[in-house]
């Protein structure tokens, strides 16, 4: 026996798609004969539809009871209409894992941020920047002196 699947089935035209939700088995072409048709999916607003998820809960709720198993795609919709649980995380999913962090060498953003053709006035840009930080830090410190005056 086959498995049955519950997928996305393409219809409409350019720039005006909707899907139609069918019960159709495993092997079979995605534009083949269908079982049935549980539901519909538009996803984009008209001048005549509003953007909707259509389903035929008992339908679809027959389906699922004798084992025919949604796409992700489907199941996602499912799960947007609250008809299902959200799918779990696959095991050892790269997302889970914790990243050890970048480190940059400072030649990348030297090459690539300002990309200074010349040393001469990467020198003067630093130079620039670091004269506005240090008056800020003064600034700032003589603020505080005058506050602790007062």
């Amino acid at each position: 026996m086959v498995q049955t699947m519950i997928r996305l089935q393409n219809h409409g035209r350019k720039n005006h798609p909707y899907w139609w939700t069918v019960v159709q088995p495993k092997n079979k072409c995605i534009k083949g004969r269908v079982i049935e048709k549980v539901g519909l999916w538009i996803p984009r607003r008209t001048h005549t539809l509003d953007r909707a998820v259509v389903f035929n809960k008992y339908k679809l709720r027959y389906w699922l009871s004798v084992g025919a198993v949604p796409t992700d795609k489907v199941q996602h919709l499912l799960t947007k209409i609250d008809f299902l649980p959200k799918k779990p995380l696959p095991f050892g999913n790269a997302q889970k894992l914790e990243r050890k962090p970048r480190t940059y060498n400072m030649e990348y953003f030297h090459n690539h941020r300002w990309s200074f053709d010349v040393k001469e006035n990467q020198r003067a840009y630093y130079y620039g920047k670091i004269k506005e930080l240090e008056a800020l830090m003064n600034r700032h410190i003589d603020l505080e002196k005058s506050a602790i005056n007062e």
